[in-house]
């Protein structure tokens, strides 16, 4: 087994955090790696550190470009790849090291399209539990990933052949949920492994849920259309549709919430109402909605809009 890997690595300002990937690279039990750096317009010493890098090992290729975002990154270091598997990592994580050597195994001796391993955030305490592989099906993969969230692109080692002429959707958050998306209808047998071998350093995240809500994020509403139509035109399941419901339902009481804390950003209502009615055909009335799902179904805008300004004062009391 001499199969070559190539790594994306989109490199943005990351200058404190850029060495400690790379050397969970170079440091891999399995040798035969290609990783492709693209320094995506970074202001500090991180194109520096890139090239002085690349100076080090072979196997490191560096592409320099225009600050144009993660997925425009991505997409250079796909246009790159010379290799017969293809990983992503984000320039401030960084991967266990028997990662490659483990997931590689499993996806030769199965003959699998993608192979999934576990996250790790620093932010949670350790995992452990007893080791499972499973191999699933294109409808398994995709009620696994859909109702716990799995789109991170980060943990899953493709088949390049299979993905080859996918690229990611610029100036979308959702980028990873839509990518996951258009490879469903493309898959066959896909594996599954339950170790973290990826570490997510979530301290420098630049999380949609966590971070300052901004109009990239207004614009990235549309990414739901994407999901529900790709959903759609891959399966037909009592199962994964009730997933995919449950999803959207979620995703658009975020938006709806974030708008009325953030009105600038939709004078006209236009967003909200299309939220609510996303959360209207979407409503499961058998599922654990909270309160805020049904107030934002029931109610008219402006008593939403009550409700959730009440509600940030009792969590500032």
């Amino acid at each position: 087994m001499n199969f070559k890997v190539s790594v994306v690595v989109p490199v943005y300002n990351v200058e404190k955090y850029l060495h400690r990937c790379v050397d969970s690279l170079l440091k891999q039990s399995y040798k035969n790696l290609e990783i492709i750096l693209i320094n995506d317009g970074s202001l500090d010493s991180s194109g520096e550190i890139c090239d002085e890098l690349a100076k080090k090992d072979h196997r490191i290729k560096v592409v320099h470009q225009k600050n144009g975002g993660l997925s425009a990154a991505r997409n250079t270091g796909l246009n790159h790849v010379t290799g017969d598997y293809i990983s992503f990592i984000d320039s401030d994580d960084w991967i266990e090291q028997s990662m490659y050597e483990e997931m590689l195994y499993y996806a030769y001796n199965h003959n699998l399209d993608i192979i999934e391993c576990d996250i790790q955030s620093t932010m949670d305490p350790e995992k452990k539990a007893k080791e499972k592989f499973i191999i699933e099906n294109k409808e398994q993969n995709a009620l696994r990933i859909i109702e716990n969230q799995f789109f991170s692109v980060c943990r899953r080692i493709y088949r390049y052949n299979l993905i080859k002429d996918l690229r990611f959707i610029e100036n979308y958050i959702y980028e990873d949920m839509i990518f996951t998306t258009f490879f469903f209808k493309r898959i066959d047998k896909v594996g599954y492994i339950n170790k973290p071998f990826y570490n997510y350093f979530i301290e420098n995240s630049s999380s949609i849920m966590h971070g300052a809500y901004k109009e990239k994020n207004v614009k990235s509403i549309d990414a739901i259309r994407i999901f529900q139509e790709n959903i759609k035109n891959c399966f037909d399941s009592e199962k994964i549709n009730k997933a995919a419901s449950n999803y959207i339902t979620f995703f658009a009481l975020h938006h709806y919430q974030e708008l009325f804390n953030n009105t600038n950003f939709d004078p006209d209502y236009k967003h909200r109402k299309f939220l609510k009615r996303l959360i209207n055909r979407n409503y499961d009335s058998n599922s654990a909605n909270n309160i805020h799902t049904k107030i934002a179904r029931y109610s008219p805008l402006f008593i939403f809009s009550v409700f959730n300004k009440l509600n940030k004062l009792r969590k500032k009391i």
